[in-house]
């Protein structure tokens, strides 16, 4: 039986590299997964006093100003006067009890997040899922509250950024692969050894993982999938290793909004409330997951550079581990050279195969900016093909994927990526 599931796995594993891509997995979080849309609920009762009206009108144009960067986030508002039975507030009437107005910061709808049908309209649709339908909590958080607080000027400045996110979305963008966001105890023995376990196994890390394109070697004793196979970058790839650490005092006033989003992006964290916190974040400011205490190790650091650092083998966000965090920034200024190779459009062709389309000198001198078309040729009667000419020959037709492979392909994904999964959270415990 064993064995059976052996190869069983295997063919999966195999199924799974075949419809993946040569982009790493961090590479291609920057350039292909925009984050997810936060949701912060302001809830009040009766009409808003003339500055909580200006503050949520700050809030609101967060979202909203054209040419600046944005912060992920819709800002939506429930009035208790008429909103009394609002679905969407139920689970949190111990929160509003502290005192009105008070804001709510749901994590997103998709990806690492909320359970299904937690958010219905409020006055807008808000979608539950991907396009495979709804999402799969990779990670289930503890819980749909990322963080909840008066509305004052501080919550406004602080929400949708902070001086650590401004940090993370700079190097991130400069080109860093993965910041380490080391999150502080508060008892310096165990930070200090935390941030050198960090920063050793990382400097080994980087230069190994850079070398692995051109040496497999290189990478052999380092705990991870399939030695180095998974990890080797073609030369057609533009992409640095780079790993940094960002520390981050767990009392800090600025970041207590960030930091509730780390602290709640897993179920579990409660639990090492007083040792260090590692989060890898990555791609357009998703975490992957928490090293704990003792878990900030070299096996479960090496684990999470070298899924990141490996090929994208599922290209559907949602089906990757992963949660992202609410923060103000600007992707598309990210001036590297893109992973990916260019994509062209075929060459159009006639109506019949025998008819190519032809291009005459009035459509190629279009400037820059403008296309400009020939004038079509004197129309012409279409001579019928002659039926015994092509007799015993047949024009080759498309190749057609049939629906099931696609339905199985999509089923391989799904069973491995929740298997990986599985076995992440099961190797951190």
């Amino acid at each position: 039986m064993k064995t059976k599931l052996a190869i069983f796995i295997l063919a999966l594993l195999a199924a799974e590299c075949a419809l993946g891509c040569s982009v790493p997995v961090f590479r291609y979080a920057l350039e292909r997964w925009p984050p997810d849309q936060y949701l912060a609920i302001v809830v009040h009762r009766g009409a808003l006093a003339s500055n909580d009206a200006a503050l949520l009108n700050k809030l609101t144009s967060l979202t909203q100003e054209a040419g600046a960067a944005l912060a992920n986030m819709d800002v939506r508002t429930v009035d208790l006067a008429t909103q009394a039975d609002e679905p969407v507030i139920k689970p949190f009437e111990a929160e509003i009890k502290k005192g009105l107005p008070r804001v709510l910061v749901l994590y997103p709808t998709q990806g690492a997040s909320a359970p299904e049908g937690l958010y219905p309209d409020i006055s807008a649709p808000l979608d539950l899922g991907g396009p495979f339908g709804p999402s799969i909590p990779s990670i289930t958080p503890g819980g749909p509250l990322a963080w909840a607080g008066p509305l004052e000027a501080a919550t406004v400045e602080t929400l949708a950024d902070s001086p650590a996110r401004r940090e993370i979305v700079h190097r991130l963008l400069k080109g860093d692969s993965i910041v380490w966001v080391l999150v502080e105890s508060g008892n310096k023995d165990q930070d200090q050894q935390a941030f050198e376990s960090l920063q050793t196994e990382l400097k080994k890390l980087e230069g190994d993982l850079s070398a692995a394109a051109t040496n497999t070697s290189s990478l052999l004793g380092y705990p991870g999938p399939d030695e180095a196979a998974p990890f080797l970058l073609p030369e057609t790839v533009p992409v640095n290793i780079a790993f940094s650490i960002l520390r981050v005092a767990r009392t800090d006033p600025a970041e207590a909004v960030f930091i509730s989003m780390l602290m709640h992006s897993e179920a579990d964290l409660d639990q090492g409330i007083g040792q260090p916190m590692a989060f890898p974040v990555f791609g357009q400011g998703r975490v992957l997951y928490a090293l704990v205490g003792r878990g900030i190790n070299r096996e479960h650091i090496g684990d999470a550079c070298f899924f990141l650092v490996g090929n994208c083998s599922c290209q559907v966000k949602a089906l990757n581990p992963g949660t992202d965090l609410l923060m103000t920034a600007d992707w598309t200024t990210f001036s590297g050279p893109s992973a990916f190779a260019p994509e062209y459009l075929p060459d159009l062709t006639g109506v019949l195969p025998e008819e190519p389309a032809t291009t005459t000198a009035a459509a190629v001198t279009s400037t820059p900016g403008q296309i400009e078309t020939a004038p079509p040729p004197e129309s012409a009667p279409t001579p019928l093909p002659d039926q015994n000419a092509g007799a015993g020959k047949q024009e080759p037709s498309a190749p057609k994927i049939p629906k099931v492979v696609l339905a199985l392909a999509v089923a391989f994904v799904l069973v491995i990526s929740a298997v990986s999964m599985w076995l992440l959270r099961r190797n951190r415990e």
